[in-house]
Parts: structure tokens; C-alpha cells; sequence
């Protein structure tokens, strides 16, 4: 289901016990990129008092880390400092958090018991809930009527779209480019949330396909949580949200990849996003130093030059860059990147450190060879810009 959720709201993030793990991935996500709701507080009784900036390493944010909710009552307000929303003028108070949103995307999907308390709690203030959990808040009974007699609204974001269709194999006027990670929880969205980012600061305009809950709460142009859809429509759903975004006059468009396909539980969701999105160009994501994937340890994470040539192998789409997720290299982190630019000739980065430009000018390169293209105004504009600036080098 989408929301038309334009409307910045403040908002609250449950993660008891999981915050400084790879589980708050939608939590980093919203306080890291995050659009459409501003972030109040983090709850994680584990470190309590801490900021969620710092537990991050992304340093101060301003935003505390509480024990429950309860704890909102003797917090000062204080500005958020995110790079979403701007935070309110000084001197003025924000609003009182009116939503309660799970942060965590833990194996299965599954939601901890103990956490009804803390969201019948949310209900009793007067919040709204946000859960992209594959159980479903909305379907349990006491929930959903304290709810309505409360007014407030349950929003599952996994909840798949009611009408579904299966995919045509769509060919696209439009350069498409999916992040393909060599595991879950590498960075994929993040990659591209920065590459759309980037594209329009040169004036491209770009748009942002989501297809996981977090990319879909951080604020996409269109999106769906494809693991929750039957698998016979999971690439027909890509295909219509890509198909959607095209049909609005984007100039290149971004889809966010899932998983791995090499990946046992959750590559039959890879392999049909990657045929929905029909993609033109790929580029990986990979964590160095991962050797097994976590909750999986029996799977050795790929490298990805194997993982390109399998995606390229079923799509003909091409390799143009890697994003490197180096938040655990510490000082190795140039090192690691310099490595893997010089074992695979391709453009190579940590988003998060040096900035997504250098995987941006190889995507521009590329559509520029590429006779398939009819580039719109803003594209035509980025790619003279980029060789006008090479030219002068």
C-alpha cells in the first residue's frame, strides 16, 4: 500500500536491544537520509542516554536514545539535525511525536511480543504506527480496535498493493540503474538514495524506485515491498513502479536492489526485482571483510565481480561502478577501495565517505555511448558539464 505522506511528521523509532546492530537498518536509514519524518528519539533501553548520531558513527544528531516512551515526557526539546528535514526555527518548540515506527528489520520479519506493550502504549498517547514487519500490526485484533477507538492510524507498510499484474518485459526510452548488493544489509538502498541525490544536484531528474520498507519510509518517487508480493507478480510489480516513474517524465531512474542472488533464502526476491527493473547499467554494493552472511554462516559472501557477471549473465545489464560499505574497515577504508578499483577497473567508492559523484560520472559516460538513449534537457546538461570538466583536466 502507498501513502501520500508529504506531510514531514515527527516521529519516534522502536528498536529494544537491536540499535547498534545491522537489524536497524530502517532506523539508520530514516535518521541517516530520511525525508518524511523527522526523528525525535530512539528507543533502545541497551543505550539509553547515548546520541543515535554517534552510536551510528555519522557523529551528533541530537537525537537521544531513550527507554521507553515514557522517557519523551522529561526531554527537552531540542533540534534534529538530520540530513532530511530541516529542523525547527531556534527558539521554537517542535511538535510532540505523533508516530511510533518500528526501526528494525530482523530474520523473518518477525515482531518481538514483548514490543506489543510498547505499541499499545504509542496507541494510548495518540500515535501512529508504522511497522514494515512482515506480521502484519493491523491484523491483530486487540491492536486495530484500540486503534480505532483511539483514531489513530496502523500503517503496514508490507502490506502488498491490492491489484497485481505480471511484467511484460517493458523496454525502457530511459537509462535504469539497480544496486545489486553480494549480500542483504550491505548498503544497496543507501547507494541508491545517494545516487539519485547526486543526479539531481547536476539537474538530472532523477527518480527513486524503492522496493523494501525503508526505502519506502525514507521517501521514494514510487515503491513497494517486493518480498511481500506473490512471487508470480514480483518482477510485474517492479516492472509498473519503474513503468510508473518513466511515464512521469523521469530522466534516469534508480532502483534499489535486495539481497543477493546467490543469496539461498532470499534470492528468488533479487532475481525478480532484477528482471522487472530491466535495467541498462548495475552498480554493486559489497561490505569488505564480510565472509559469511550473518544469520546464514554455512553462505560465504561473494565477491562482487562474481555477483556482476551472474546479474549481467541474466540481464545483459552493465557493471559501472561499486559502493564499498566501509563503516567497519576504520583505517583501512581508503586502502580497501583503492584495492578493489584496481582489481576490477571499475569506478569504486564508499558513498558515505567520498560522496557518489565519481559513480554518477561513470553512469553519464556510459549513457553517452550508449545509442539506445535519447537523453531529456537535465541529462544532456550533466553529461556536457562532466566532459567540458575532464576536457579542461
Amino acid at each position: 500500500m502507498e501513502r501520500n505522506l508529504n506531510r514531514v511528521r515527527t516521529a519516534v523509532l522502536l528498536a529494544r536491544g537491536k540499535f547498534r546492530t545491522s537489524h536497524a537498518k530502517t532506523a539508520h536509514g530514516l535518521i541517516l537520509q530520511g525525508r518524511r519524518y523527522r526523528i525525535a528519539a530512539v528507543i533502545d533501553e541497551t543505550c539509553a542516554g547515548r546520541d543515535a548520531g554517534e552510536l551510528m558513527g555519522i557523529g551528533h544528531r541530537g537525537i537521544p536514545v531513550i527507554s521507553g516512551l515514557s522517557d519523551l515526557d522529561g526531554l527537552q526539546a531540542r533540534p534534529v539535525r538530520t540530513p532530511g528535514p530541516r529542523p525547527p526555527a531556534p527558539g521554537t518548540r517542535p511538535p510532540a511525536p505523533g508516530t511510533l515506527i518500528i526501526g528494525v528489520a530482523p530474520t523473518g520479519g518477525r515482531l518481538p511480543p514483548a514490543w506489543k506493550r510498547d505499541i499499545r502504549e504509542a496507541i494510548g498517547r495518540g500515535m501512529d504506527i508504522v511497522s514494515g514487519l512482515h506480521d502484519f500490526i493491523g491484523d491483530d485484533p486487540a491492536l486495530s480496535r484500540l486503534a480505532r477507538e483511539r483514531g489513530v492510524r496502523i500503517w503496514d507498510v508490507r502490506r502488498p498493493p491490492g491489484r497485481l499484474e505480471l511484467a511484460r518485459g517493458r523496454e525502457w526510452p530511459v537509462p535504469v540503474v539497480l544496486t545489486c548488493g553480494t549480500d542483504c544489509a550491505v548498503g544497496k538502498r543507501t547507494v541508491a538514495t545517494e545516487l539519485c541525490r547526486e543526479a539531481r544536484r547536476r539537474g538530472i531528474d532523477a527518480a527513486l524506485v524503492a522496493t523494501g520498507q525503508t526505502g519506502i519510509l525514507v521517501g521514494a518517487d514510487a515503491g513497494s515491498v517486493i518480498d511481500r508480493v506473490p512471487g508470480d507478480f514480483m518482477s510485474g510489480e517492479v516492472e509498473r513502479l519503474v513503468d510508473r516513474v518513466v511515464r512521469r517524465g523521469k530522466e534516469l531512474v534508480f532502483v534499489q536492489g535486495q539481497a543477493s542472488l546467490t543469496h539461498r533464502a532470499y534470492g528468488a526476491v533479487t532475481l525478480g526485482i532484477l528482471h522487472g527493473a530491466r535495467p541498462h547499467f548495475i552498480v554493486l554494493v559489497h561490505e569488505p571483510g564480510r565472509r559469511v552472511r550473518p544469520s546464514f554462516p554455512d553462505q560465504p559472501v561473494p565477491e562482487p565481480a562474481r555477483e556482476g557477471a551472474l546479474v549481467t549473465a541474466l540481464s545483459g545489464a552493465v557493471p559501472v561502478g561499486i559502493s564499498l560499505n566501509c563503516g567497519r574497515c576504520g583505517a583501512g577504508a581508503a586502502r580497501a577501495v583503492r584495492e578493489c578499483r584496481r582489481r576490477t577497473g571499475l569506478a569504486v567508492v564508499d558513498v558515505l565517505r567520498d560522496g557518489a559523484g565519481p559513480l554518477v560520472d561513470s553512469i553519464l559516460r556510459h549513457v553517452e555511448r550508449d545509442g539506445r538513449f535519447r537523453p531529456g534537457p537535465g541529462l544532456r546538461g550533466a553529461i556536457r558539464e562532466l566532459f567540458g570538466r575532464e576536457g579542461k583536466r
